[in-house]
């Protein structure tokens, strides 16, 4: 899978994970220290979300951080 693709991907998980939490991308953007125009970049796929920022957002939104991940990624590595 090509790096922008994933990264896109993933940010379109994390916004599914959002959504389904009712929060919001400023709330997130609080949460994990960085900018409203930084998690604006991290959403839209134009810079990627590091390791760190994964672990905390899936402890923000109470999910498994393998959510995080679309199913493609996650069958893909398993393969």
């Amino acid at each position: 899978m090509e790096l922008t693709h994933s990264r896109g991907a993933i940010a379109a998980e994390v916004r599914a994970c959002l959504s389904r939490r009712r929060a919001s991308q400023k709330e997130l953007a609080v949460a994990l220290g960085i900018s409203v125009t930084t998690m604006s970049d991290r959403m839209t796929g134009r810079s990627a979300f590091d390791t760190d920022e994964l672990l905390q957002i899936a402890a923000f939104l109470d999910v498994d951080f393998v959510e995080l991940f679309p199913m493609s990624i996650r069958t893909s590595s398993a393969a």
